[in-house]
């Protein structure tokens, strides 16, 4: 509740924030998320899309791997004593050890589409959310924070993300 409540609100969006998609995730929301990665007593946790690293703060800093594209982020992952940080666009593959847990909030938009074992996504959120479990070890574990503007056709089915789950259930 401490660490929440002097987590900093930013109420005003740069045109960097704006184009790169940055949000905060709620400290309790990614408590949350870490408890459920964290119920297999993983050894390694991976996060692609890392900001100031709240999606890690479940973790021993020493057990996760964070990525992030943005300099001053970057910079200050590089002092929090993470296990390793990368500076990678998460839309191409990760050359990194496969790893016990993947723990995520990715950005949001639209990005080119592209083809996965034969099912087309077209998400930028979907198609880091593709490479990160790329990294995730067969008895791994997953928490990822996704969009919850779904659309529905007349039967009651997703339409916009429809090939992503069928993408993830297969």
């Amino acid at each position: 509740v401490d660490v929440y409540n002097h987590q900093p609100s930013i109420n005003m969006r740069s045109a960097e924030r704006i184009e790169k998609q940055q949000y905060s995730t709620p400290a309790p929301t990614a408590f949350i998320a870490g408890m459920f990665v964290g119920g297999i007593n993983p050894e390694t946790v991976f996060e692609p899309s890392a900001g100031n690293g709240i999606m890690t703060v479940y973790f021993p800093t020493n057990k996760v791997s964070v990525n992030e594209i943005d300099g001053i982020r970057l910079q200050s992952l590089s002092k929090q004593g993470f296990a390793q940080v990368t500076e990678q666009d998460a839309l191409q593959p990760f050359n990194i050890a496969k790893k016990d847990g993947v723990i995520m909030n990715p950005p949001f938009g639209s990005s080119k589409e592209i083809t996965e074992d034969g099912f087309k996504i077209a998400g930028l959120d979907e198609q880091m959310i593709v490479n990160a479990l790329k990294t995730l070890s067969n008895k791994g574990r997953a928490a990822i924070i996704m969009g919850g503007h779904n659309s529905y056709d007349e039967k009651g089915r997703l339409k916009a993300d429809k090939n992503f789950f069928n993408y993830l259930y297969s």
